[in-house]
């Protein structure tokens, strides 16, 4: 998505009112995803402003749409994207791993398993460390 088409949040509209055009926006193409139109998803996620687009979660449902058409390397684009913003995420990366195990990339479902096994292992030091002065 190179932004939204004209008129799709209403620039001209309120805080508030441009608020619900987006969640609107936002539930209409989530709404195509679940009902397996991922092309038609594709195109409202790519509809968004660039600042939402780009959000993790938009282009994890954006990955997942590739994913459900077998567009493994489209999809991989996609949750690569979502990583590098959101370096933290972990939804979407059951995904994540489906679309490396079926383009063979063993190395990187490798890194991938090690990522999802460190927010954790961090979450925890507080927990481990406090009990040592």
């Amino acid at each position: 998505g190179d932004g939204p088409a004209p008129g799709v949040l209403g620039e001209a509209a309120s805080g508030p009112e441009r608020a619900v055009a987006l969640l609107r926006h936002l539930a209409d193409a989530y709404r195509s995803l679940s009902l397996f139109q991922c092309q038609e998803a594709i195109d409202a996620f790519e509809r968004l402003p660039q600042a939402h687009f780009k959000s993790g979660w938009v282009l994890s449902q954006v990955g997942r749409a590739h994913y459900e058409m077998v567009r493994y390397s489209d999809a991989l684009r996609a949750f690569k994207k979502a990583h590098d913003v959101e370096p933290h995420r972990l939804a979407g990366m059951e995904l994540h791993s489906t679309i490396l195990w079926h383009l063979k990339r063993e190395v990187d479902l490798c890194h991938l398993a090690k990522r999802a096994v460190e927010p954790d292992r961090a979450s925890r030091l507080p927990e481990i460390t406090r009990d040592y002065p």
